[in-house]
């Protein structure tokens, strides 16, 4: 975990093939489409919540291809972030939606 730095989750591009999650690595990973919902990094381990809104209208308007999650500064200056996978038993990522 490195404290104060900034996570984007994006839109991935619905007009690429379809990833899987066996099949992805650093090299073929779908692009991430703008505009971003952003989450400064915590100084200790513990849940990180984006609101997705406008994402999640995007998806279902414009096609889905999943979420993308990246750092705002990967200039390669070695920081990086580390989530627990769904696999995992305890803290499992988790998306709510609210339908108002």
């Amino acid at each position: 975990l490195v404290a104060g730095r900034t996570l984007g989750a994006y839109r991935a591009d619905p007009n690429v093939a379809a990833w899987t999650e066996a099949a992805l690595n650093w090299n073929n990973q779908p692009a991430a489409l703008v505009p971003a919902a952003t989450a400064v990094m915590p100084a200790t381990d513990q849940y990180v919540s984006w609101t997705v809104t406008s994402q999640v209208k995007d998806l279902y308007t414009l096609g889905n291809n999943g979420f993308v999650v990246r750092d705002q500064d990967e200039t390669g200056t070695g920081a990086w972030q580390q989530f627990n996978s769904r696999a995992v038993a305890t803290n499992k990522p988790q998306l709510y939606v609210a339908w108002s």
